[in-house]
């Protein structure tokens, strides 16, 4: 009796502990869900901002995407961004309407420069220059045809179709801008080869400046056309009936070699089961033939992602015959009946080779399709039950590590392509101080490289910097100038160009606010700068002269430009100003956009470190419950 109550109060007690190990594993595994399941939200959380953050239907990101496969990134921006205000489109920007932009803004530079040739011809009298003028306009005129063509090409073919993605098209392109680069490049070449006075040389030196952003946009529609492959990784991602073809690929070999050997052993000659044997032999062939023709498309080591669309399409129409050829085998042998055991078991076994190998079909076309394990109801079960479950935990332990590890890396990722990207960023101050110019371009990347910067910077700022860079670069003109007597003139026109600088920097110095300056003040700086100029411009005529004036020319080059520049901003500085204060504010809501991205990456990290812990723990706790 004693033993009997001893016996009843162990089996309550391994009970209870029983049924303490199962609630504390539902437990955790209710625990490690959740978990999970926040960590999938917070990686799709990031990935839909990084996708909405640069995906191509938004315009500018599209334009910046594709004007970085090109030389000339920053005037391919600011061409096509041009263009793209006076063209409208109903869909989404792609990579074909952004290379229709670039088409329109090189048709339009060009247009701009074709008759330049020839009205500088008519000023001069030289001989030698006007047949280089006139071969120069002729090349231009070809330019512009060629582009003329390609527009109207696009615009027969467009928009229902993408441009890019016909290779005949493209190969076309090719041809008519790959000549009209070569033309423009010819017409620069001619009119650097040539001498001119010195007039023709200032005029030339005009003129080629303006052929060149021709040639600059050109060339990055050639280079869009030449990139195409990269561009469209960008804007065409590829379908997900990929990962149905890479299990297609993985079990290519079983279920082929299952068909082959089938189609061997259909051959036996009963006489009951000729007819379905024959019928099966040919839909066996079938299915064969189908197979042969998606693997001859993949061949041995064929990647999928370099198929089309069209080719993809074609294979799963393929398999999908092909498991339909095999459906009908197993379906005509499964109605014979009145059959005696030896044919009975010849047709169980090609039944058995046709389920094998429409099993795999099967598979090929449903990626998530996996074999579900049926075991028996007994106490052993148990133990084997635990097992997989460990296995299947360690398993999504491991997906979570990669899922962690996937968004400290594209976290990273898009933070160094904001760094690289902001590389060469001139800042708001000299890009509003430049927007007068009518070179804005050559303005930034020259006043960039000139003066040093601060985040607190603004036009006025920049302006003074600007003189202050004249000036040093005027005292190391006048200080080699004054050792040879020939640069007499020179440095006196130099000299005088300093000592009006420095009454501007002096009112600078006073008041470095330009808009509250009084109109007496502005105007004497305008004055002043445009008489140093003028200055500088005579000192050029005379360095033209002597051969050894290089060193002291490009001090002079330099001092001009940058004089130049701070004229045009003193005119309209007004404008000027308030633009960088509207810029400024668009400028700060950059900022706090990085700023969050760089904090989702500081949090991304604590969580996983914090989680990475609790995963061991779990992992421990899990491994002493269930398989004790």
């Amino acid at each position: 009796m004693d033993q009997v109550q001893v016996h009843l109060l162990e089996d309550q007690s391994l009970r209870r502990t029983k049924k303490e190990k199962q609630l504390f594993i539902l437990f955790l595994i209710i625990i490690f869900t959740l978990i999970i399941s926040a960590i999938i939200s917070v990686f799709t959380a990031l990935k839909h901002q990084a996708e909405t953050q640069y995906r191509p239907e938004n315009s500018i990101r599209a334009i910046q995407a594709v004007c970085r496969v090109t030389q000339y990134y920053y005037p391919c921006i600011n061409s096509i961004s041009m263009s793209s205000l006076h063209t409208h489109h109903n869909h989404k920007i792609g990579a074909s309407d952004i290379f229709e932009l670039s088409v329109r803004a090189a048709l339009h530079e060009l247009h701009d420069v074709v008759s330049l040739p020839q009205q500088l011809a008519s000023k001069f009298r030289s001989p030698k220059i006007k047949p280089v003028l006139t071969d120069c306009q002729n090349w231009l005129a070809d330019s512009l045809n060629q582009l003329n063509k390609s527009l109207i090409m696009i615009m027969d073919y467009y928009p229902n179709k993408k441009i890019l993605a016909n290779e005949e098209m493209v190969n076309d392109f090719r041809v008519m801008i790959g000549r009209a680069a070569k033309n423009v490049e010819r017409c620069v070449d001619g009119l650097e080869k040539e001498n001119a006075t010195v007039e023709g040389k200032i005029a030339k030196k005009r003129l080629k400046a303006r052929i060149y952003m021709g040639k600059v946009y050109v060339l990055n529609s050639l280079d869009i056309l030449e990139k195409k492959d990269a561009i469209d990784e960008v804007f065409y991602r590829a379908s997900s009936v990929e990962s149905i073809f890479a299990f297609f690929i993985l079990d290519r070999e079983n279920y082929v070699v299952a068909l082959t050997w089938l189609s061997l052993n259909s051959t036996t000659n009963v006489s009951i089961v000729e007819l379905k044997l024959s019928k099966c032999q040919t839909w066996v062939n079938n299915s064969l033939s189908r197979l042969d023709e998606s693997l001859s498309m993949l061949g041995v080591d064929s990647d999928v992602e370099s198929l089309t669309y069209k080719e993809m399409d074609n294979m799963k129409a393929w398999t999908m015959a092909a498991t339909t050829y095999a459906f009908k085998c197993y379906s005509a042998l499964q109605a014979l009946v009145d059959i005696d055991a030896e044919e009975k078991m010849r047709v169980d076994e090609v039944k058995l080779g046709v389920m094998k190998a429409r099993k795999y079909m099967v598979n090929s076309m449903d990626s998530k399709a996996s074999p579900l394990l049926q075991h028996d109801d007994h106490l052993s079960s148990i133990r084997k039950r635990n097992k997989t479950l460990i296995l299947i935990f360690f398993s999504l332990i491991i997906l979570l590590a990669l899922i962690i590890g996937a968004i400290i890396v594209s976290l990273v990722h898009n933070h160094r392509y904001l760094h690289d990207s902001e590389s060469f960023n001139p800042g708001p101050a000299i890009r509003a101080f430049c927007l007068p110019s009518h070179t804005e371009f050559f303005c930034v990347t020259s006043i960039y490289s000139a003066i040093i910067t601060t985040p607190n910077t603004n036009p006025n700022l920049v302006f003074e910097l600007s003189l202050h860079k004249a000036v040093e670069e005027l005292s190391a003109a006048i200080s080699m100038a004054s050792k040879d007597t020939r640069f007499g003139n020179c440095s006196t026109s130099l000299s005088h160009a300093v000592s009006l600088l420095n009454r501007t920097l002096g009112i600078m110095r006073v008041n470095s606010d330009i808009e509250t300056q009084t109109y007496e003040q502005r105007r004497d700086m305008i004055a002043w700068v445009a008489i140093a100029i003028d200055d500088l411009e005579s000192c050029q005529s005379d360095l033209e002269k002597v051969l050894e004036s290089t060193a002291v020319g490009a001090n002079v080059y330099e001092a001009r430009s940058l004089l130049r520049y701070s004229k045009d901003f003193l005119v309209d500085c007004d404008v000027v100003n308030e633009n960088f204060r509207f810029d400024v504010e668009n400028e700060d809501g950059n900022k706090s956009s990085r700023n969050r991205i760089v904090e989702d990456l500081i949090a991304a990290t604590l969580f996983g470190s914090q989680y990475f812990v609790m995963v061991i723990l779990f992992c421990m706790f899990l491994r002493i419950y269930c398989c004790k």
